[in-house]
């Protein structure tokens, strides 16, 4: 099957945090009243969805553009990935970030989980985050609002600390939370009366994707829908190279994790790269 020269880019937006927080750690990145770009490539493996028993893995660039601390291109407090936004406060201890993120589109035929499902358009989300740190030490928290019908709202919350372990090394640990509307956890985890039918009809005939009880329907309710642990190492080179390697592991929550979706309520993802600041 063709598939969009985008999909790289929009694979992104499913990055957990980990994943592009080395980005945000590089200390005297940016330049007064100039743009700031960092460029790069990454190797990344993690289920095939949030709940899926099967992993994939994917090359990934890594990219992001920032104009004075105010305008942004690539990961905010809103957007895990592809985004842009503005910055519409940035002290030297709070930011306050209006954002919009894009994800990945997810075919059926991602994983025999989804079989019956059919194909979701890719997402996109409005929101605003705010962002608190000092003396290496962060928390935030944002809102956002699906563009695309049926996406519901989400918000998250995170905290953690990190800094230099090494003249030319820097480390970082976090802890997070995924809250969603029932529209939003319906959005990932629900099945509709016709996926349902069209999955029990799967699943008379005997197709092997699928298991006794995974036909639903399922309306999940509103709430806590996963919760995470991060991190992420970073080497600093010459020439503003860095290498970095990211990791999150944790489990769905609530109504997520009941989901005839969910096979495998516990998930890790993780990754290495590199990029240069330009």
């Amino acid at each position: 099957m063709r598939r969009s020269i985008l999909a790289p880019l929009l694979a992104l937006g499913a990055l957990p945090l980990a994943a592009q927080a080395p980005l945000w750690t590089d200390p005297g990145a940016g330049s007064p009243g100039a743009w700031t770009f960092r460029a790069g490539a990454m190797a990344f493996a993690s289920p095939a969805f949030p709940g899926s028993s099967k992993d994939r893995f994917l090359p990934l660039p890594v990219f992001s553009a920032d104009y004075d601390g105010r305008v942004f291109l690539g990961s905010s407090l809103v957007s895990v990935g592809l985004g842009a936004g503005l910055r519409i406060v940035n002290s030297a201890h709070f930011s306050w970030d209006l954002g919009l993120g894009v994800g990945e589109r997810r075919p059926e035929r991602r994983a025999d989980e989804l079989a019956g499902m059919g194909d979701r358009s890719p997402e996109a989300f409005l929101g605003t985050g705010v962002r608190v740190h000092g003396g290496g030490f962060h928390a935030a928290a944002s809102v956002a609002s699906g563009l695309v019908q049926g996406a519901g709202a989400r918000g998250t919350l995170s905290f953690g600390g990190g800094g230099r372990v090494s003249e030319r090394m820097l480390a970082g640990l976090g802890l997070s939370g995924v809250w969603g509307n029932a529209q939003n956890l319906a959005w990932d985890y629900g099945i509709t009366p016709e996926q349902a039918a069209r999955r029990a009809a799967l699943l008379a005939a005997g197709d092997p994707r699928l298991k006794a009880g995974e036909a639903g329907p399922y309306a999940p309710k509103g709430g806590l829908k996963e919760v995470a642990a991060t991190g992420h190492l970073v080497l600093l080179l010459p020439s503003r190279w860095q290498l970095f390697w990211v990791l999150k592991a944790g489990s769905l929550q609530g109504d997520a994790r009941t989901s005839p979706l969910v096979r495998r309520a516990g998930f890790a993802s993780g990754g290495m790269g590199c990029s240069v600041r330009f």
